[in-house]
């Protein structure tokens, strides 16, 4: 089995893979953590459900959560 390479022909090792300057902004706050994790936590169920109407009702939740925090840090960039 030939090696990956990547553009210029070399072997991409894992540091060159990760993102070096990743444009997301993970939150800070312990609060924020949470709810983030709890975000993912319903997708993953989500993913998992036996059927439809379940998923439907996780992801539901987790846009639930997101939508809040969404509505939270646009009143603290906008210093509501």
């Amino acid at each position: 089995m030939p090696e990956e390479r990547g553009i210029a022909g070399k072997k991409a090792s894992k540091d060159d893979v990760k993102a070096a300057h990743s444009k997301i902004l993970w939150p800070t706050e312990p609060e924020d953590q949470f709810i983030v994790a709890e975000i993912i936590k319903l997708l993953v169920k989500a993913l998992n459900a036996t059927d439809i109407w379940e998923a439907m009702e996780y992801l539901m939740a987790a846009r639930g959560l997101l939508q809040l925090e969404n509505r939270k840090n646009r009143q603290a960039r906008e210093g509501v």
